[in-house]
């Protein structure tokens, strides 16, 4: 996909990951409030059936408003070696979990909320710095665990995508995504990793507005 320094940085929200790494903004975020240039060697739009070189992308309080030739005009970042284009979108992720725990899915009958927002962060870094600027959380065992770390980094608190979260996995009992675990009593399972599980219509539609 690239080749010397020709790399790809994405524009978008992204930029404003871009600035964090280059010191133009610290801690505490402020993503989506702050205006900057951004040089970009090569540009591909999403729009254009060809990259654009040596281009300027505006962005106004966080969001992108104009795209021009740079000539030799100066931008806030020199991106002149790299290729921007827009951010990624993943729609399906479990971004408070580990894809290495399914051997033994008690794991999450103890976790602390602690340690479920730790695991979110470096998820969240690790997904953006992939590139994907904006995801949809289609689950989460831990009821509300995605939808909290999703109004952290709409806080600024920490760097992260776009996030559009389910507050819990909606499903019948012990269908998919419910941790019913032979062995294990359901009157030993925490509540809060059963919030979704639903017996008729009835209760399907009141767990699916509550998990909304």
């Amino acid at each position: 996909m690239h080749a010397g320094k020709t790399g790809f940085i994405l524009a978008g929200l992204i930029l404003t990951h871009v600035a964090f790494a280059l010191g133009v903004a610290q801690s505490p975020y402020s993503p989506d409030s702050g205006s900057l240039s951004v040089h970009c060697g090569t540009l591909i739009d999403g729009i254009a059936d060809a990259p654009r070189t040596n281009q300027i992308v505006v962005v106004e309080n966080g969001r992108i408003r104009a795209v021009r030739d740079a000539g030799g005009a100066k931008a806030d970042i020199d991106l002149g070696d790299y290729t921007c284009l827009p951010g990624l979108i993943d729609m399906h992720t479990h971004i408070t979990e580990r894809s290495d725990e399914t051997a033994d899915m008690r794991v999450y009958y103890t976790r602390t909320d602690a340690e479920v927002a730790e695991i979110g962060r470096q998820n969240a870094l690790v997904t953006l710095d992939a590139g994907f600027t904006s995801v949809r959380n289609v689950g989460a065992y831990i009821a509300w665990s995605a939808r909290e770390l999703r109004d952290r980094i709409n806080r600024g608190e920490i760097p992260g995508p776009r996030i559009q979260a389910a507050g819990f996995y909606l499903t019948i009992p012990g269908g998919g995504g419910d941790l019913l675990i032979p062995g294990v009593k359901e009157e030993d399972i925490p509540a809060r990793i059963r919030m979704g599980v639903a017996r008729g219509p009835e209760q399907f539609r009141e767990k699916a507005e509550l998990a909304g």
